[in-house]
């Protein structure tokens, strides 16, 4: 049988708008298509990445349905993945990356920029947009909260800790953090220095994110390298006006060991802005360092939150709370009397309100 050719068979039997010919054999090559988007190029200017609309213009710029000057999406896509990948060997740069398939390095560029640039920035470079960046991210199993540690916020809410009083560890130099686009990163295994975190009973969730930290500054250390080089965070002192003096900056007193959140103590020192606080007793529920300047202090010292029962105005259950210094309160052994809890029905607003005053006023001992 003789070898087919361009003649009229092909175009009797109605194969060359197909693109095969009589006898099966395909028309449109690799070749010949990538000829052919050369001169769709050419003529209309425009590289369509979507099927439909490159059919449509192929369509209508055709001259005859049995001759075609362009290979149909279907014989294009018979040697290439997807119309951008064609576009690429044809040696045409689109600039607009939307839809495109990630490839190694731009997934390398996202684990390495989220969180340390804006995520529009990020965007912009891949030419792609910001919820397209976020999915990537998300199947690629990162967060812009964990991607470099924990977030200051996240920590604070965590340990139920103020956010300043952190932000005086970072400012003494005392914890390193990794300064990213939006949020002050801490690698959770330099939060044993947080005196004020209960590591005798830590959140679960923190107590969790230490040891994962603490493992793997272990497997540093055994495969002989010095895992400081291996992150990003590093201490970052703030800097300090000349002639004055910050009490975050300070160097502290040893925190009081007897003074921890549950014990339950009594008012013996010197109050001078609180004299209603003398002689009563109450129990600790917070411990931190800090300046009051409604008492006129010139030093910082420790200062505990200490919860009492209310005297005047008071309804079963009430409490009231006053920040004092730590040297003012001693360490009592009797417990501070209970007062009796106001029954709340199911449903009642009221109802987590009487249940967190009931819990800080029952005694759970020293």
């Amino acid at each position: 049988m003789p070898a087919p050719t361009l003649a009229t068979p092909a175009r009797r039997n109605g194969h060359f708008a197909t693109g095969r010919l009589a006898c099966g054999r395909t028309w449109w090559t690799r070749q010949r298509v990538l000829d052919g988007l050369r001169r769709f190029v050419e003529d209309t200017g425009q590289t369509p990445i979507a099927s439909p609309r490159y059919a449509r213009l192929a369509r209508s710029r055709a001259r005859s349905p049995r001759r075609r000057r362009y290979p149909s999406a279907y014989a294009i896509l018979r040697h290439f993945p997807t119309l951008r990948a064609a576009w690429e060997v044809v040696g045409v740069s689109i600039a607009d990356r939307r839809r495109a398939t990630w490839s190694p390095a731009e997934d390398w560029y996202v684990r390495e920029a989220l969180g340390v640039l804006a995520t529009a920035t990020i965007a912009g470079d891949l030419g792609r947009g910001e919820a397209a960046v976020h999915a990537r991210a998300h199947r690629l199993g990162l967060h812009v909260t964990d991607v470099w540690g924990w977030p200051l916020q996240r920590v604070a809410r965590v340990a139920a800790l103020g956010e300043y009083l952190l932000r005086g560890y970072v400012d003494r130099g005392e914890l390193p953090i990794f300064k990213g686009a939006k949020n002050l990163y801490v690698d959770p295994g330099d939060l044993l220095v947080v005196e004020e975190i209960d590591w005798a009973d830590p959140p679960a969730v923190l107590a969790v994110a230490v040891r994962r930290s603490l493992r793997e500054r272990l497997v540093h250390i055994l495969a002989g390298r010095d895992w400081r080089t291996a992150r990003p965070h590093g201490p970052r002192p703030a800097p300090h006006p000349a002639g004055t003096v910050s009490h975050r900056l300070g160097a502290r007193l040893p925190r009081p060991r007897t003074l921890v959140p549950g014990a339950h103590v009594r008012v013996v020192g010197p109050v001078p802005a609180m004299p209603q606080c003398q002689g009563r007793e109450g129990r600790v529920e917070r411990l931190y360092w800090s300046v009051h300047p409604r008492q006129h202090e010139p030093a910082p010292q420790w200062r505990a939150v200490v919860v009492f029962a209310k005297r005047r105005r008071r309804r079963p259950g009430a409490t009231i709370g006053y920040a004092l210094p730590a040297a003012a309160l001693q360490l009592i052994v009797a417990p501070v009397t209970a007062p009796v809890a106001v029954p709340v029905g199911r449903g009642s607003p009221k109802r987590a309100r009487a249940r967190r005053e009931a819990a800080l006023a029952c005694p759970r001992g020293p």
